[in-house]
């Protein structure tokens, strides 16, 4: 999960290309990148979200696929992540 910037645009995350490499599916958001275009076209394993702010949603959305899984580990993360977007929007003046 990224922001569209021009470093962001630019850059090779180690992580997407371990990930893709072992298999494991992947969450990303639409950003005009190498690796975005890259997972569009190869039809990767993964979600990928129009923004950054539909990851809560989207965690929300695989725990109800799941509903045997741990709800607790999901609502977890969910609140973290909502935290961290509140921390960035803060910082920002937003």
């Amino acid at each position: 999960i990224r922001d569209n910037t021009d470093t962001n645009k630019s850059s090779a995350p180690t992580k997407f290309s371990e990930y893709v490499n072992s298999g494991l599916s992947i969450i990303l958001n639409e950003i005009e990148s190498d690796y975005v275009e890259l997972f569009k076209t190869k039809n990767l394993n993964g979600f990928l979200l129009k923004s950054k702010e539909d990851l809560c949603s989207c965690i929300m959305e695989l725990g109800k696929a799941q509903p045997k899984r741990n709800t607790l580990k999901i609502n977890t993360l969910s609140e973290l992540v909502e935290n961290q977007l509140m921390i960035i929007y803060k910082r920002l003046g937003q």
